[in-house]
């Protein structure tokens, strides 16, 4: 069964200046993971495995992003459905096609593919 640490065999113990272990503790803090979670991510990320440091803020609001992006996925669904069938004039589909431009400019701002 796998569990909390489940996959950790080695323990690390080393000496960090009051400084370095204050601004791990901070960083941990505001990222909402613990102190060794932190350091084990900042290990992953320099082994090219990138790993997310956003705080629990910043991920709530992303994964309520991700919420209403899946909802008005839903919704162009039912428009590009109606678009095919015709529902719809010349006029509303190209008002419809310049409003879907815009909807991926502002999902690119929000999430650049870089």
């Amino acid at each position: 069964m796998k569990g909390k640490g489940a996959g950790l065999t080695r323990d690390f113990h080393g000496r960090l200046r009051a400084g370095e272990r204050r601004h791990i503790d901070q960083r941990a803090h505001e990222c909402g993971i613990r102190p060794s979670e932190y350091v084990r991510r900042l290990i992953a990320r320099d082994m090219g495995q990138a790993p997310s440091f956003q705080s629990l803020e910043e991920r709530q609001m992303r994964n309520r992003c991700i919420h209403e992006i899946s909802k008005i996925g839903n919704n162009i669904n039912q428009i590009v459905r109606d678009y095919h069938n015709n529902f719809y004039s010349i006029e509303q589909k190209e008002d419809l096609r310049r409003l879907m431009e815009r909807v991926i400019e502002k999902v690119d701002e929000v999430f650049p593919a870089n």
